[in-house]
């Protein structure tokens, strides 16, 4: 009973003291890509290796040329690597991109704080990285591409034409997507 309530105690105070640091502004926890953990001062501090690759992640997506897959394709190409020499996730990338400590702020336990370390990129270019995120019509990725696509309309409920390979890729069916019901 006493180890358990000592055990309780422990978590407790520690939980205090995380939320102390974050209140002041220094992330409490494992650093992302593009910073380090520094042992003397427990602060985080910006990797000069990896900084470059947030930064340049950032610029890409903004532009709004980009999707998760290919952004992580030509980062890869760009000879950019994740810890451990392993190419980025597209998933590590949607976490980069929404991740505002970059610009200065972090979360921690569903807060949100102003931190007190360096930042990598601008608000504004953050700004930009999540309105290309939010876009509706983002880019995508085909296998195929077909003549008639996104040209033709269903006379009768208005949807569009979508295309098919059958038969083994030797005859392309154009029909409708029946979206509207």
């Amino acid at each position: 009973l006493m180890a358990k309530n000592y055990i309780d105690n422990l978590k407790e105070e520690t939980t205090k003291g995380l939320l102390e640091k974050a209140e002041q502004g220094e992330f409490p926890n494992r650093a992302p890509v593009g910073y380090k953990n520094n042992k003397e001062t427990h602060k985080i501090e910006i990797d000069p290796a990896m900084a470059p690759v947030v930064r340049r992640v950032f610029e890409l997506y903004a532009t709004g040329e980009y999707s998760l897959l290919t952004l992580a394709q030509k980062i890869a190409e760009e000879g950019f690597r994740a810890r451990g020499g392993r190419k980025f996730h597209t998933s590590e990338m949607a976490f980069m991109l929404s991740n505002p400590i970059y610009y200065g702020d972090f979360r921690w336990r569903k807060r949100h704080f102003k931190g007190i370390h360096e930042h990598i990129i601008t608000r504004d270019l953050f700004d930009a990285a999540q309105k290309a995120m939010r876009r509706f019509n983002k880019p995508r990725v085909t296998k195929n591409e077909f003549v008639f696509r996104r040209l033709l309309t269903c006379g009768k409920c208005g949807c569009s034409y979508t295309a098919e390979k059958k038969k083994k890729a030797a005859y392309i069916y154009y029909h409708c997507t029946s979206a509207r019901g």
